[in-house]
């Protein structure tokens, strides 16, 4: 009997033990599963960074730099040689060029330009000269221009341009008339204002704001420009720009 109770007492034991879990595997899933949070929680930090980024982005490319067009009007004045002879008039452009380089507070950009000055003078019969001009005159200009922009907000530049080119101002009257009725009679000379091309250097600065529409921004320059054999002139033209 002695030797049965051990024996069921040992089989007791036996299948207890069996039953029981080790220790140390309540430590592995503890373990496994806090690698799984700290796994998801990185993810998760990851994708919302990645969506912050994404968001900077979409922010920033409201404002577009690159290559771009532009047309403007205003209003322009001579101010020595023809200042009396001449009012102030209107002038038209037409730009294109692009921003080669382009930073978050400051850009650079080149243009280049083709303009109408249109200018209302007094008649040819009542000049005394010595400068003498067709009296109702057109300037064509064509220009190129450098531009250094800073950026004081987001969607407002603060500039300053300087550019040469060439300026036109052809004879608007009949060409034979003109020497044998004004030149051979009334002026007794020629007026060279009409006879050659005119090198013409300005500067001046410019003024930009980027609108919500995309790819649009408006703006002011304001140009003063020297012309040989012409005139030191000022003008300040508004403007719409298309970004591509």
């Amino acid at each position: 009997m002695k030797r049965i109770a051990q024996i069921v007492t040992l089989a007791m034991l036996t299948v207890g033990l069996a039953h029981v879990e080790p220790a140390y595997s309540i430590d592995i899933e503890d373990l496994d599963e806090a690698g799984k949070k700290q796994a998801k929680k990185k993810a998760k930090k990851k994708k919302s960074k990645s969506n912050t980024e994404s968001e900077s982005e979409e922010i920033i490319r409201e404002i577009e730099r690159g290559y771009f067009v532009k047309a403007g009007a205003g209003m322009s004045m001579y101010l020595i040689t023809y200042g009396k002879l001449l009012k102030g008039g209107t002038v038209v452009n037409l730009s294109a060029g692009g921003d080669f380089m382009d930073r978050e507070k400051m850009s650079m950009a080149w243009e280049i330009s083709i303009s109408q000055a249109v200018h209302n003078g007094s008649p040819w019969e009542t000049q005394a000269g010595p400068n003498f001009i067709q009296g109702d005159t057109r300037a064509f200009g064509f220009t190129a221009a450098y531009e250094y922009s800073a950026y004081p907000s987001r969607r407002f530049g603060v500039g300053f341009r300087v550019g040469a080119g060439v300026v036109l101002t052809p004879l608007l009257m009949n060409k034979a008339w003109y020497q044998t009725e004004v030149v051979g009679g009334a002026w007794g000379v020629e007026a060279q204002v009409h006879r050659t091309p005119h090198p013409i250097v300005f500067a001046g600065p410019t003024f930009e704001y980027y609108t919500k529409l995309s790819h649009f921004s408006i703006g002011v320059d304001i140009d003063a420009g020297y012309a040989i054999g012409l005139d030191l002139g000022i003008s300040g033209t508004g403007y719409m720009k298309y970004t591509f």
